[in-house]
This record gives C-alpha cells, sequence and structure tokens, in this order.
C-alpha cells in the first residue's frame, strides 16, 4: 500500500468525508439568492405549475401529456425532474438558494456514488480516489451545477449513479436498473444511453456470459421500460417540435459537422479553458477539425472492441454512448454545450484507471485538480448573475449573436436603455447585419416608445431573415398602432402559419382582429394561444374582452377573474370588471 493509500483509506469512510470535503468547499460559491435569466424565469420561477409548490400538480405533471401543459413544462416529459422542483417550491418557495443547493446535494450525492462505483470496479486505491476527485472538480460541470433550468442534468446523474450500482451490487440488479433507469430518464432523455453501459459493464465486469439465452432475457425489462419511455419522448416531441431542422442536406454533411462538434466536446473534456453558455456552431465543409473528430470517433468506436485495456475500452465507450444523443442522431437546438458532457465525463476515471499506477500518473492527476478546482471556482463566479454571464460569452464566443442579444436584453429589464443600445451598436461592429441584433435593436426602440425606428429594425431584420417571430409579431403591433390594420392582421397571419406553436403570436392575431371587429377571427386565433398555454394572463384577459364585446357579461367576468387568479395585479381585468359593476342590470 503506498503512502497514498494509507494517507486516504485510514479509515472506511475517509475517502468519502475526504471527497465530500473537498468539493463542497469548491462548490459552495454556487449557492447563492440569484438566478440567471435564461430559461430559469419561465421554466422554474414563473412557471404556472411548479412555482405553485402544489402537491395537486403531481397528476398534472406525470400523467397530462397536452400540448399546452407540456410547452409550459419545456416542452418534455421530465416528470421527475419536473417533481423535484415543485417539491423545492413547496420546501422552500422562492428562497432560490435553497434550490442551488439542491442542485449541489444532487452533484455531491452523485460523486460520492462514483467512488463506490470506482471503488466497486477497480479495488480501493488512493490513485482512483484522485480520478474521482478529478471527475468532482472538472468546471464542465458548473453549468449543471450553477443552472437552475439545468435541474435534469444533475438529477439524471444522481440516477444513473445509483443504477449503476445497484447494477453491481444488488441481488436484483435488473429489478433496480429498471427502476433507477426509469427515473434517470424521466429527469432527461439522454439516460437512455445508461442502457449500453450496463451491457458493457454486464460483459467486462461482471464476466457474464453474453453467449446464453438468459443473458439475452434478462434485458428484455430494461428494454421494454426504455422503449415505453421513448415512446412518450417521441410522441411528445412530436407534438411539441422539439426536433430542430438538419444542419445539411445530405449525410455527409451531417458527419462533418458532427465530427467537428466531437473536437470541441475533446477540446472542453481534457482541457477546458474557454468554456461558454453557447459556442459558435461549426458549419459543412470537411477541414482539419472535421478530419480530427472522425478519427476520435472512430477511436471511441473500435478500441471498445479490440483494445486490450479494458478500462480505458469502457472509457472510450461511456464517452461515445454519452455522446450519441447529442450528435445529430435527431437534430437538436443546441449543438454543442458543457452540459452534454456531464455524463460522458465520467469515461474519464475509467481511462485513467488503466494508466493512474504508472510511477508519476498520481501527481500528474493531482496537478490537474488542482488547476481545474482553479478552473471551476472562477466558472462559478460567471454564473451568479445574468451581466457576467453574457459578458462571458461576448468575450469567449463574440461571434455569436445571443451574447450581444442577451446582454442587451439584460440591460434593457434594468431600463438601461443607453447600454442596452452600446452592446447592441458594439455587436453590429463583430456581425455586420445580424437580422438577430436588428430584431434586438427593433425591441429596444419599440420599449422607450420609438416607434419609427423599431419599425426600420424589424424590417431590416426581416430582411436578412423572414422567419424571426419577434420582429413580426412587434412589427404587426406597430403598424397596428399606426392605423394600418389590416397589414397588421396579415403579417400576424403569416406569423402564425410559419410558428403554430408561438402563442404570442396567435394572441397578437387576435388582439389586432379584436380592434378591427373581426370577432371570428380573434375566437379561433384565442383559442391557439390558449391550447398552446393554458395559464397565458393576456390570453385569458384577451377572451375577457371578446366576450365583453359580444355583451356576453358573465363569461367577460369568468375570464377577467380567471386572469386575477393568476395574475391578481392584472390592471386591465381589475378596470373591466369594475365596469361590470356598473352595468344595470348587473351581470
Amino acid at each position: 500500500m503506498t503512502e497514498l493509500d494509507k494517507a486516504i483509506w485510514k479509515t472506511p469512510f475517509r475517502p468519502y468525508i475526504l471527497l465530500f470535503l473537498w468539493s463542497f468547499s469548491l462548490w459552495i460559491g454556487v449557492i447563492h439568492s440569484g438566478y440567471v435569466s435564461l430559461d430559469t424565469p419561465w421554466l422554474v420561477v414563473n412557471n404556472p405549475i411548479l412555482s405553485s409548490g402544489s402537491y395537486n400538480q403531481i397528476s398534472t405533471i406525470f400523467t397530462d401529456i397536452s400540448l399546452g401543459t407540456r410547452l409550459v413544462l419545456g416542452a418534455e416529459y421530465l416528470p421527475m425532474r419536473d417533481l423535484s422542483v415543485l417539491l423545492d417550491f413547496a420546501l422552500f418557495g422562492d428562497r432560490f438558494a435553497f434550490h442551488h443547493f439542491s442542485n449541489l446535494l444532487l452533484y455531491l450525492g452523485s460523486v460520492l456514488l462514483l467512488l463506490r462505483i470506482a471503488i466497486e470496479l477497480f479495488g480501493k486505491s488512493g490513485r482512483i480516489w484522485l480520478l474521482v476527485l478529478l471527475f468532482a472538480v472538472h468546471p464542465i460541470h458548473v453549468e449543471s451545477v450553477a443552472w437552475l433550468a439545468s435541474r435534469k442534468d444533475v438529477l439524471s446523474l444522481f440516477f444513473i449513479c445509483l443504477a449503476i450500482l445497484s447494477f453491481l451490487r444488488s441481488s436484483r440488479p435488473m429489478l433496480w436498473a429498471c427502476v433507477f433507469g426509469m427515473c434517470a430518464y424521466w429527469s432527461k432523455n439522454t439516460a437512455i444511453t445508461l442502457a449500453p453501459i450496463l451491457v458493457v459493464l454486464s460483459v467486462y465486469y461482471k464476466k457474464e456470459d453474453w453467449k446464453s439465452p438468459r443473458w439475452w432475457r434478462q434485458w428484455i425489462p430494461l428494454a421494454m421500460c426504455f422503449g415505453v419511455g421513448l415512446f412518450i419522448t417521441m410522441y411528445v416531441g412530436g407534438q411539441v417540435a422539439m426536433f430542430a431542422p438538419p444542419r445539411s442536406d445530405h449525410s455527409l454533411g451531417i458527419l462533418s459537422i458532427t465530427a467537428q462538434a466531437w473536437v470541441a466536446y475533446a477540446q472542453l473534456l481534457f482541457l477546458p479553458l474557454s468554456l461558454s453558455i453557447f459556442y459558435v456552431e461549426p458549419v459543412e465543409g470537411w477541414y482539419f477539425s472535421s478530419v480530427l473528430g472522425l478519427v476520435f470517433i472512430v477511436i471511441c468506436i473500435s478500441f471498445p472492441l479490440f483494445y486490450k485495456k479494458k478500462a480505458t475500452a469502457l472509457g472510450l465507450a461511456w464517452i461515445l454512448f454519452g455522446l450519441l444523443p447529442v450528435s445529430q442522431i435527431t437534430p437538436i437546438q443546441n449543438l454543442i454545450a458543457d452540459r452534454y458532457l456531464l455524463l460522458p465525463s465520467i469515461g474519464l476515471i475509467f481511462i485513467g484507471a488503466d494508466y493512474v499506477e504508472k510511477q508519476r500518473m498520481p501527481y500528474l492527476v493531482f496537478f490537474a485538480c488542482l488547476l481545474f478546482s482553479f478552473l471551476t471556482h472562477q466558472r462559478i463566479q460567471v454564473w451568479h448573475s445574468s451581466e457576467t454571464l453574457w459578458r462571458d460569452l461576448i468575450e469567449k464566443q463574440s461571434r455569436e449573436p445571443r451574447g450581444w442579444t442577451a446582454l442587451a436584453g439584460y440591460y434593457i429589464e434594468q431600463g438601461n436603455a443607453t447600454e442596452a443600445e452600446t452592446v447592441l451598436r458594439t455587436g453590429l461592429r463583430v456581425l455586420p447585419d445580424n437580422p438577430q441584433i436588428y430584431q434586438s435593436l427593433g425591441t429596444l426602440y419599440y420599449k422607450t416608445g420609438e416607434l419609427s425606428r423599431a419599425q426600420l429594425m424589424f424590417e431590416m431584420a426581416l430582411a436578412q431573415d423572414n422567419t424571426l417571430r419577434k420582429a413580426q409579431n412587434n412589427l404587426s403591433l406597430i403598424l397596428h398602432k399606426e392605423g394600418e390594420s389590416e397589414k397588421a392582421l396579415n403579417i400576424a397571419t403569416e406569423l402564425c402559419k410559419q410558428h403554430p406553436l408561438y402563442e404570442t403570436g396567435w394572441n397578437t392575431r387576435a388582439a389586432i382582429a379584436l380592434d378591427v371587429k373581426k370577432y371570428d377571427e380573434a375566437e379561433s386565433s384565442l383559442e391557439q394561444a390558449h391550447r398552446l398555454n393554458p395559464y397565458a394572463v393576456s390570453v385569458l384577459v384577451n377572451y375577457g374582452n371578446l366576450a365583453y364585446l359580444r355583451q356576453d357579461y358573465p363569461r367577460a367576468k369568468m375570464w377577467w377573474e380567471r386572469s386575477l387568479m393568476l395574475d391578481p395585479e392584472q390592471s386591465h381585468a381589475k378596470a373591466g370588471l369594475e365596469h361590470l359593476k356598473t352595468l344595470s342590470p348587473a351581470p
């Protein structure tokens, strides 16, 4: 036993305590009362289902797969994720420091489970402990731990670790693999990669005979569970248009883009020096990075089959299986993201296990732990506010327009129009004629009442990209205010055709139709908007307006009262109800 082993394994619980203390002292910075503006407000903070904290919503979370409910819950069927957020609100309300603490506990729990898994596979060793520590302090995980909207990542990881440990140690491995596997899958759908990982563990480490019919039969329950889960995922995904258009029209183009993405993944895994919330996507073409990425993919596929060092083979297989769901098999919204590497990064533990016994390797791993700890500490600070997050994105990925538009959006919310315009004008110098930046400039001028300048910016944005939702929506509102209601209605109608799941567009079309007394068109648009978001207050208010204009005062009262249940400060609904009291006879 080496001196390192003696220092760490002095008592049975000492390695777990040391790992927890190092990790907790590093990650404690994620606990604060704030949150970033990316997805968190609508998905968590102001979510009408989850933020209620009501146990009555549990049945909605698990059984309601209607379009409106799924869109409100993030356009996915992830009931375990949603249940965990609901429980946070039930226990802690809007004290978001505790929500962050929940994320951290799930992550630290996963780290401790990984240590137990590593011991089960490789034995008690201080060097194996160092590899688990390397995973625990990896800066690529900051996005998953620090971002409240990324609860699904840490929750899924926790259940995956439980499933693997149960599979290795339990007397009923497949039962618990199914139970924890489905919990992981219903936390995040990429947990479907658990199945091939368990298969590899069965052959490589449990030494089970894969030629036996009994071996094949044992996987049937797990396959059925994941099959049901996948069916629900595809059904919900088809409803909510979850999948993005393909990045290329032919398979070679998709392969070249995927290969470049894998190069980025490899860099983020082994040298995470320039992490970002978004990355500029690679474009179709066979460049040096494409060839390099293709080599990496081939290695991850072939080594598990032929390489003699089984831990390295398993590590590469783990990376392969972890990245497959985000490798354009089904096109996804973001091609590259830090959170995609949370599960694949476990492969580093296994790859290192074959080499960590070499003489100088523990020193290199320890140095990497120190470096990663420093990088993680720095990265955590970035996630403390929206401003620091978006400024970091601009510095790291200046050609990604979302950095400029998001930072400007933050300043608009803060009432700092001058700083917002400065950011967007700077962005236009970096990205000339970018339609998204023009759209944000239009939004800025619209909110400051400069309608003519706003109209010009929206028109310039649509000249570059005629599918921009916000530009079309706001342009139709401006034209309506200027008296060009028919033109405004036509633009809103085209918007709804292009983006049939855009509730705001349908509501805007309804509002314009109401003003020009096209009540049937208004009603049909409101039906669509309400179907997409049953909790949208502005839609409920417009339903009340429609009923009032049709002199159906009881229904007007019903809709306005319903809107006030969701937003007690809704001024138009309050005024409408007060006006109804003055009518004779009283409704």
